[in-house]
């Protein structure tokens, strides 16, 4: 029976390619985008479980909350031994701080690293396997330094390197005591460099050891047995309350099960390059999205088998009259379907591999291959095949195998009604889904373009930086006046930040509008008398820094209007003149400057205090408009390493930093575009098959109207009228679903454009013009073919 079915399945397919080649290459990329986007979910939501004890291991951190707001912070060093003896949970526990450095081997080689500060704990709380070297020992004494495998190979050629140096920052010597397998890809710590934490708690920076309010390290804890975390952070706050004067902040601590951490903890603190955040918004719409294209390659499927199935009425009476059951006749049916499924998945499963890397480039991270052969995956993609191929089957094949056998031997159905519902519901589906997804795709873009396009509040173009690692000691640097004497330098400038780039945050006592002082928390630039000028900032009130007014570096502050809001002032003017203290140091505010976006538009502009500073310095920012910009890099390099050879050249354009913050949004756009484009095409696909479905049950009524001379534009318009209905209000459903959703979405960024109805009007119109071009074909042929052959065929 198996190879009857298997022969008629293959004569069948053999004399309907056509319909064949549609149907599998609609239900291989819905299944092919099922897929990856499978694949792709189960990757992100599987960060951090290979650890050893996952399930037991949990992140410590601090919400300071102030009367200015909550501050998100980490921990400070004191606080991880202190919370270890208050609390008998605790196993054990490893503080790890974040920073970059310069490492080097020799005068050639070396580069600026994401590197980690960490307890030598570290590889009993966390599953980090060594190739070589000892891990309860390995950051056991100062001046140590453990290397992934990638970064021996890449200093030392080999792994076998224990005992070797290599300098940090040009200044101090490590000894490679450990080599450790690269940390997996889903690791939300993903450091290639681990330095002992006695390095720099000992060596580098003492006094940081007992600061209880220097929140620089991530604190990772592990308990006996899993707890509750809410319940275990409360404890924890509890314990802390007593630890040190907390003043008039509240310090509330919380337990971020590991296995969260990277979808739903935030990456706290300003160094947090080597902390890896997922988005679980962003899964959900993948998955939401990915699920809507395997309906409209559900529904296409389905309307081709049913098109198809029409056409075999004749054979299905034939059949019947030689004796072929009901039952067979759907057995028959549902295999054919299922043969369908089977091919289309395995052209989904070889498509998507193909095409994982470009997949990879549209989501902006690699899917690691072995995630792509996990069994678990394609069992579920499997059974979704094997689902969608007797849900395409199950309606033609029970319909059409009770036929009347004379009906059938006539060409007839049982059903008198030409027109499908279930076709046309089928349609509605697609094109309200695609409608949708144009939607989307418009108010992403939208929001894209709106804030990259948007005026950042200081001028972007031309601005080249260096990272000089504290390098530079103020505005009389000999580097920043060597710099400045360079053709095509229009301005020199010194910062301890730049937008784009983190920045360090100050408490500050500052006059409240009304009378009264109150101690807030603001970031903080820390800045040479030419930044304002290089960067093209404005003055709201007051004046900028004068260096003919020496005492202003000492005493005068600057601050945005975002400051003089939450300070209560409505206008700024009215804030220049009064006194704060910093760091223990009175001063005045001389001046606001107008707000500018030093972060991102995802967030409003946060109070930013500037002051003179007499370094060190991180960057150093270079404005230029030369047109041989080459040129100028290079002799910006070779004053560079004439003044500060043993720090790299790594310079890097403002502009490009600034738009990394919308690199999601880029991202979002692209995939959501393709997408789009995907489901428009299958529900076409899908209105292909009902067109085809509409004219086989009406070719006698087109030859007759034709005999009675019915133009073929007549015709079009008549067939294509009840479609083209369907399709418009499935589109406008479709299109005033996604404006609600698009709008929701918007609902997270501060500044944010609106979705449109010009959008949804486009989007309705492309559906409709699409729609009617895949309806013109099946109906135009019919048109224009014999009414006589027709009317004896038929």
């Amino acid at each position: 029976m198996l190879g009857n079915l298997i022969r008629t399945t293959l004569r069948h397919l053999k004399k309907h390619p056509g319909y064949a080649v549609l149907s599998m290459m609609g239900l291989s990329v819905g299944l092919g985008v099922c897929y990856l986007a499978i694949a792709y979910v189960r990757f992100e939501t599987s960060y951090d479980t290979f650890h050893r004890d996952a399930e037991r291991i949990y992140r410590v951190v601090t919400d300071i909350e102030r009367s200015s707001g909550t501050v998100y912070a980490s921990t400070s060093a004191p606080m991880a031994p202190f919370l270890a003896s208050v609390a008998p949970e605790i196993e054990a526990s490893v503080r790890v701080a974040l920073d970059y450095i310069i490492v080097q081997r020799s005068p050639e080689q070396l580069a600026q690293e994401a590197i980690a500060y960490a307890d030598p704990s570290l590889f009993d709380v966390f599953t980090l396997p060594f190739v070589a070297g000892d891990p309860v020992t390995a950051l056991a004494a100062p001046r140590r330094i453990v290397l992934s495998e990638t970064a021996a190979k890449a200093y030392f050629g080999t792994t076998a390197c224990l005992g070797e140096t290599l300098t940090l920052d040009g200044t101090t010597e490590v000894v490679v005591s450990g080599v450790m397998r690269d940390i997996a890809a889903n690791s939300h710590l993903q450091v290639d460099y681990f330095v002992s934490m006695s390095t720099l708690l000992q060596e580098w920076n003492p006094s940081l050891a007992q600061n209880w309010k220097r929140f620089i390290f991530y604190t990772y804890v592990r308990v006996g047995q899993p707890v509750d975390a809410e319940a275990f952070g409360m404890r924890l706050t509890e314990a802390l309350s007593g630890a040190f004067d907390q003043g008039e902040d509240r310090y509330v601590v919380s337990a971020e099960p590991l296995d969260r951490v990277y979808l739903y903890g935030r990456a706290r603190g300003s160094r947090t390059g080597a902390v890896s955040t997922g988005d679980p918004d962003a899964l959900n719409v993948l998955s939401i999205i990915a699920a809507l294209v395997l309906v409209i390659a559900s529904c296409n499927a389905i309307n081709i088998a049913t098109a198809l199935g029409l056409r075999r009425v004749r054979e299905i009476g034939v059949r019947k009259a030689l004796g072929a059951t009901p039952r067979r006749l759907v057995v028959q049916f549902l295999f054919e379907a299922l043969m369908l499924a089977g091919a289309s998945l395995v052209l989904a499963v070889v498509g998507a591999r193909m095409l994982a890397p470009a997949f990879g480039q549209l989501i902006g991270k690699e899917l690691p291959a072995g995630w792509l052969n996990d069994a678990g995956i394609l069992m579920v993609l499997a059974t979704i095949a094997a689902l969608v191929g007797l849900g395409s089957g199950i309606y033609p094949a029970l319909r059409l195998a009770r036929t009347d056998v004379s009906n059938g031997l006539k060409g007839l159905t049982d059903r008198a009604n030409p027109r499908s519902r279930l076709g046309g519901a089928l349609v509605a589906v697609q094109f309200a889904v695609s409608a949708a997804l144009i939607v989307a795709t418009l108010a992403v873009y939208g929001q894209l373009h709106f804030m990259r396009d948007r005026p950042a509040g200081f001028d972007r173009e031309g601005l080249i930086a260096v990272d000089a690692f504290f390098r530079l000691s103020g505005p009389d640097d000999l580097l920043a006046k060597r710099l400045a004497r360079i053709e095509g330098v229009d301005g020199v400038s010194l910062s301890s930040a730049i937008p784009g780039k983190p920045d360090r945050q100050t408490e500050i006592e500052a006059e409240r509008a009304g009378g009264g002082r109150v101690h807030v928390t603001m970031d903080a630039y820390y800045i040479d008398e030419s930044f304002l000028g290089v960067y093209g900032l404005e003055m709201a009130a007051g004046r900028a820094f004068d260096s003919e007014r020496p005492l202003e570096r000492q005493r005068g502050l600057l601050v945005n209007e975002a400051a003089t809001r939450m300070l209560g002032y409505d206008d700024p003017a009215d804030a220049v003149g009064t006194s704060y203290v910093q760091a223990g140091a009175a001063g005045e505010i001389i001046g606001v400057v107008r707000d500018f976006y030093y972060h991102s538009l995802h967030d409003l502009v946060r109070p930013l205090a500037i002051r003179i500073a007499p370094g060190p310095y991180t960057y150093v920012t270079v404005r230029t408009s030369a047109g041989d910009l080459p040129a100028v890099l290079d002799a910006l390099r070779g004053a560079w390493k004439e003044h500060i050879p043993d720090i790299p050249f790594l310079y890097f354009f403002v502009d490009d930093v600034y738009a990394a913050h919308y690199r999601s949004e880029a991202q979002w756009s692209r995939m959501t575009l393709w997408l789009a484009a995907i489901a428009i095409l299958l529900s076409c696909l899908g209105l292909f098959g009902v067109a085809a479905l509409g004219i086989a049950r009406r070719t006698r009524e087109i030859s007759i109207r034709k005999v009675l001379g019915a133009t073929v534009t007549g015709i079009l318009a008549l067939l294509a009228r009840d479609q083209l209905l369907i399709v418009l209000g499935a589109a406008i459903v479709g299109a005033l679903a996604a404006r609600a959703a698009a709008g929701r979405w918007l609902e997270q960024y501060a500044y944010r454009t609106e979705v449109t109805w010009a959008m949804l009007a486009l989007a309705c119109g492309v559906s409709l013009l699409l729609a009617l071009a895949a309806l013109a074909y099946h109906t135009t042929r019919a048109a224009r073919s014999d009414p006589a052959t027709c009317l004896r065929q038929n």
